[in-house]
């Protein structure tokens, strides 16, 4: 009996003992699981961060690139009166609209309300307004720069009086509009102008560059394609700018 005893308490200890040895294996092995996904998770958790900057990186430095043009355009001439420089304007401006397809059309006024034009769409055109002529001249454009046909319409528009180059002014850096129909091809768009003040703090003139809704979303839409899902630019109001998204989808207010 004793024997008996013996063997059956012994057995239960080593019973105990495997059970106990496979709870603690178990254990360990959910611990190094769980800190495994933790890991993991962690690690997803910071390459989604990184790819998220990347992308906010590639669409703020694509804007930014487009509206540095702005800085360049103002001061690469210091007169008074852009018809001094007409040529040197209108050739860089030209450059500029055909370099970047994210750009409307490339503009810069005076505070005589003098205004040169490069515009896209609907057809190349150089608009040139001159304070000391009536009529403005509509030159539409070859991809060469080569003037097809000239056009006279009546002066309706005053860049002094649009919204774009007041707020230049008070800002005294870079302006960013709310999206509005463009005067000139009825686009939805927002305006991005940039003021060049003399040495006495004089608005000498005024750039601004027109970018549809359209090329900010396709360039929202190329990047959404990296993360596989939606990127939305909104205002400090939380209404949508452009989204990634289809339009309908994109109607949205974000809180």
């Amino acid at each position: 009996m004793k024997n008996t005893k013996r063997y059956t308490f012994t057995f239960s200890i080593i019973t105990l003992i495997i059970g106990l040895a496979g709870f603690l294996s178990f254990s360990l092995i959910g611990h190094n699981y769980l800190q495994s996904s933790k890991n993991s998770y962690s690690m997803i958790q910071k390459r989604n961060a990184e790819v998220r900057k990347n992308i906010i990186d590639t669409i703020s430095n694509s804007l930014q690139r487009t509206s540095a043009h702005l800085t360049v355009l103002v001061h690469s001439q210091q007169d008074d009166d852009l018809f001094a420089s007409k040529e040197i304007f209108t050739r860089m401006m030209w450059e500029m609209l055909l370099s970047d397809d994210k750009i409307a059309s490339i503009y810069i006024a005076d505070k005589f309300g003098d205004f040169f034009q490069a515009r896209r769409t609907p057809d190349f055109v150089m608009r040139t307004i001159d304070r000391r002529v009536k009529k403005p001249e509509w030159a539409y454009k070859n991809n060469d720069f080569d003037t097809v046909r000239l056009e006279y319409k009546e002066a309706t528009y005053d860049p002094r009086e649009r919204t774009w180059f007041k707020e230049a002014t008070s800002h005294k850096n870079y302006y960013w509009s709310e999206p509005y129909a463009f005067a000139s091809t009825n686009e939805i768009g927002i305006t991005v102008a940039y003021p060049f003040f003399n040495e006495y703090g004089e608005k000498i003139k005024v750039a601004g560059i027109d970018l549809t809704i359209a090329s900010i979303t396709k360039l929202l839409q190329e990047q959404s394609k990296v993360i596989d899902g939606p990127i939305v630019i909104v205002n400090p109001h939380g209404d949508v700018i452009a989204s990634s998204l289809p339009s309908q989808e994109s109607k949205i207010k974000i809180e």
